[in-house]
């Protein structure tokens, strides 16, 4: 898992398998970031919405955000076979507190 440039200058998540590279990016996003997969496929990373980054599952073509806690970024980085996820959030823009994080599933579908 991974993400690269395109020709325009944004990043798209992929996934490399069987000797294919996928591209996850999904519609409408300006950039997304691949940073983790468990043993069933399911990757996780990030997805730039209009309303700030947002930490995302990558799964069966879909594309879920998994929540900020009440700020504006959130990040994923690992996931295991339960469907729990390890990544960061900033809980606030005024104090800047970058925080470990624990997303649990279901994720909420990204509009």
């Amino acid at each position: 898992v991974g993400f690269a440039y395109t020709p325009a200058g944004h990043f798209h998540a992929y996934v490399a398998s069987g000797g294919n590279t996928i591209d996850l990016h999904p519609s409408g996003a300006s950039n997304s970031t691949a940073t983790g997969i468990n043993d069933a496929g399911t990757v996780v990373g990030s997805v730039d919405t209009a309303n700030g980054t947002r930490a995302a599952v990558f799964s069966n073509g879909n594309v879920q955000q998994l929540g900020t806690f009440g700020g504006t970024i959130s990040n994923a980085y690992c996931i295991n076979a339960s469907g729990q996820v390890v990544g960061s959030a900033f809980f606030s823009l005024i104090s800047a507190s970058n925080s470990a994080a624990l997303f649990r599933m279901p994720p909420l579908a990204i509009p």
